[in-house]
């Protein structure tokens, strides 16, 4: 895919991605600024902040896209 697919249509990407942390977190929120930016308290359980950044990574390795997993503190 061109990488110009994932800027013409980020909004499409970026609900993909939450659809996606919906099947791990109960609570979350999404920022889309010219990376993704997740924000959520359980991420402060280092497994589970490490399970779905395999997951994000797994299936966007091949995009232009960058996650950063934050807690709400940080």
């Amino acid at each position: 895919m061109e990488r110009s697919e994932y800027f013409l249509n980020f909004k499409k990407y970026a609900k993909e991605i939450k659809n996606i942390l919906k099947n791990y977190l109960s609570e979350f929120e999404v920022y889309v600024f010219g990376s993704v930016i997740r924000v959520s308290d359980e991420f402060k359980n280092r497994q589970k902040k490490l399970k779905v950044y395999d997951i994000l990574f797994e299936r966007f390795f091949d995009t232009p896209f960058e996650f950063h997993l934050l807690t709400k503190d940080r």
